[in-house]
């Protein structure tokens, strides 16, 4: 009994100094943050899942202690701890729970969707509201944009930063609009993202196998083309803009993205008949992500 406590008590704390080392890297290397706030939260899952939620929450606190002390930064460790660490914690705490793993992605997205939730709060409780920096970000780069075009002699200026400036206003318009339905997709799938590769990450270190729902095998539910296609002609048959209307575009979204995300599953089933590897395939779709990127952007520089 004895030699587990001091065991539990010992993973705590390697799992509180790696978690403090990512968080301080997030905070101060803004090339690796997007890497190592993803990460920060795998050490925690582990003892969560080893150990419960006691030994978890302990090594939580003592890693943003150790934070605070060493950065002298209140809020920033402690935004760091309930919005990205927490969520993936969670997940070994469910698992802990022996939880469906199902379970154990709902309560993950929902933390991930909390999080979220209070970042936008935190964002509009600046002063300024979210519309008003999604405006501001927005006119910086339509400026930015602007003049780029206005190095070219035969264009109109005055056209090209009219149309520029519609085009922003538009996106900022069509982002508050789906402001709902963007947070509850990111979450749902950040959700499963973290799931995954906790999974991955536990029997890699052969910490427990988790039987888990792989991508693949991931189908929309019965009843998501009729809500999609209800939806749609809701929209273009009461397109009044008010609040139900708002609301049934959002659900319409929602509905289009999860029929979307069945058919790249439907994609994957059919390429793992001829690549068995979920490596090699991965590979393969970050490849495809990475040339088209390039060419993307050798397009733009080219032709804008």
């Amino acid at each position: 009994m004895r030699n587990t406590k001091v065991k539990a008590m010992a993973e705590g704390a390697v799992a509180a100094a790696l978690c403090t080392l990512l968080n301080i890297i997030s905070m101060y290397v803004p090339v690796l943050s997007l890497f190592t706030t993803f990460l920060c939260g795998f050490p925690l899952m582990i003892v969560f899942c080893r150990w419960g939620a006691m030994v978890g929450f302990t090594s939580m606190v003592c890693s943003y202690a150790v934070t605070f002390i060493m950065t002298g930064n209140v809020l920033s460790p402690l935004l760091l701890m309930f919005l990205y660490a927490l969520p993936t914690a969670m997940f070994g705490l469910m698992i802990n729970k022996k939880q469906k793993f199902s379970n154990a992605v709902f309560v993950t997205a929902l933390f991930v969707l909390i999080g979220f939730v209070t970042q936008l709060v935190i964002l509009n409780g600046g002063g300024s509201g979210i519309e008003a920096q999604l405006s501001a970000m927005s006119e910086e780069m339509g400026s930015s944009i602007g003049s780029i075009f206005s190095q070219n002699p035969a264009l109109e200026n005055s056209d090209i930063n009219r149309l520029i400036s519609e085009a922003m206003t538009m996106t900022v318009n069509t982002l508050m609009l789906y402001l709902p339905a963007i947070s509850i997709i990111f979450s749902a799938v950040l959700g499963y993202v973290i799931s995954a590769f906790s999974v991955f990450l536990l029997k890699r270190l052969k910490i427990k196998n988790v039987p888990y729902v792989a991508f693949n095998r991931i189908k929309a539910p019965n009843g998501t083309i009729a809500v999609f296609i209800l939806s749609f002609l809701l929209i273009h048959a009461y397109d009044n803009g008010g609040i139900i209307i708002s609301a049934i575009k959002n659900l319409s979204v929602i509905a289009t993205t999860t029929v979307a995300i069945s058919g790249f599953s439907f994609v994957d089933y059919m390429l793992s008949r001829k690549i068995n590897s979920g490596y090699i395939r991965a590979a393969i779709y970050a490849a495809v992500w990475f040339v088209g990127f390039m060419m993307i952007s050798i397009i733009f520089e080219l032709f804008i």
